[in-house]
């Protein structure tokens, strides 16, 4: 009779680098997901058996990454602000840059006593969901995204964070007559990317949608189109946050600052140092 295969968690691991690309941490966090026990748990145990199931689901989700796909989408879940939102490829995966939006978003509305916040171009809801999350049942948002697909993740992603109740969802952009003002945030992480420098295959960036990542020639396309709605929408005393690749930040200021003359408009930095968000502010 033949003695069955042992695999350990540390065989499989060093199995799983030797045999594709993936890096250390994502095969770290592969094992975790298959096994259902934490990073340090699997440090800690590593001479501990694999069940043949769990064995399987590593080789196909490391051959998956391999391949390019981005672990958030092949885990289902990505995190952001503290938070877990589900993520597949109908949304771009929330990046860290972004969560910056949110700090600013967060330390504007506590002065305000029923602030009320709009999320442009939501994808998987990561901001408005994460602001909800954070704040008191006085601060109620609105997210908006042209893509039918995404704004089913951000439903979801509002049930899985409780915070429906006060999030309410429209298809389209900033022209819909449906959103009525006045808005205290305004935040918009819209599609930035100019056409030429979209990432081909096997990018992890072309796994994602291009709907979400296609800014135009120079990147800057729906911002104008959103800059020509957003001074309406907004309230006197308010903020509009909109992110952007570094690159291009100086000619989002700049549209910006020609969309709200009597404003102030400021560049924020994000974890490496580089500009990253135009802050817009008006006072009454």
């Amino acid at each position: 009779m033949a003695v069955p295969r042992r695999v350990t968690i540390e065989k499989l691991r060093e199995f799983l680098l030797s045999q594709s690309s993936v890096q250390a941490p994502d095969v770290q966090r592969i094992l975790s997901y298959v096994t259902g026990r934490s990073e340090a748990w699997l440090r800690a145990y590593g001479e501990t058996e694999v069940s043949p199931k769990a064995e399987s689901q590593a080789r196909e989700f490391a051959q998956r990454r391999a391949s390019g796909e981005p672990l958030p989408y092949i885990l289902g879940t990505a995190g952001f602000h503290g938070h877990s939102f589900l993520v597949d490829n109908r949304v771009l995966v929330p990046r860290p840059e972004t969560e910056h939006l949110v700090d600013e978003a967060l330390e504007f509305i506590n002065d305000k006593e029923r602030p009320r916040v709009l999320d442009v171009g939501t994808g998987s809801g990561a901001i408005a969901c994460s602001i909800l999350a954070e704040t008191g049942t006085n601060v109620h948002a609105n997210a908006i995204d042209v893509s039918a697909d995404a704004l089913l993740v951000a439903m979801a992603n509002a049930q899985r964070l409780g915070v429906e109740p006060r999030l309410t969802f429209f298809i389209g952009d900033v022209s819909t007559p449906a959103l009525r003002p006045f808005f205290d945030v305004i935040v918009a992480n819209l599609p930035y990317v100019p056409t030429k420098d979209i990432a081909p295959s096997p990018d992890p960036v072309s796994f994602e949608p291009r709907i979400a990542l296609d800014g135009g020639a120079d990147g800057l396309d729906q911002y104008r189109r959103f800059l020509k709605h957003a001074p309406r929408l907004l309230a006197l005393d308010g903020i509009v946050l909109m992110e952007a690749a570094p690159p291009i930040i100086a000619d989002l200021e700049a549209l910006a600052r020609a969309a709200f003359p009597a404003a102030e408009v400021t560049i924020g930095i994000d974890y490496g140092k580089r500009a990253r968000y135009v802050k817009v502010r008006t006072r009454e």
